[in-house]
């Protein structure tokens, strides 16, 4: 037997518990959007997804002190990545700058 809660739902408290998600997904790309139109914005995404999450590094060796820690970071970057891809700005977010001198 599931300890799971979401086996033992109804179907109408599944289709509201769908709604919610649904609605919270909305409300965060919204937020990934307002950040991405502008380059503070768009810059802070880059650094979230690429320097503290990791997501666009190689996976690198598969020593096992670290690896669930670094996967970990990277799901959450991936599942940012998501958002940014969802509100239309992945391309700026990927998007590599040219240095300044």
């Amino acid at each position: 037997m599931s300890n799971d809660p979401a086996m033992w739902e109804t179907s109408r408290e599944k289709e509201a518990r769908e709604a919610r998600e649904k609605l919270e997904r909305a409300r965060l790309v919204g937020v990934v959007e307002a950040l991405g139109r502008s380059k503070d914005g768009t810059n802070f995404l880059r650094w979230l997804c690429e320097d503290v999450c990791g997501c666009f590094a190689p996976a690198g060796a598969l020593a096992c002190e670290g690896l669930l820690y670094r996967e970990g970071r990277r799901s959450v970057g991936m599942q940012l990545f998501a958002l940014c891809r969802e509100a239309g700005i992945a391309g700026a977010v990927c998007a590599v700058e040219e240095p300044k001198e």
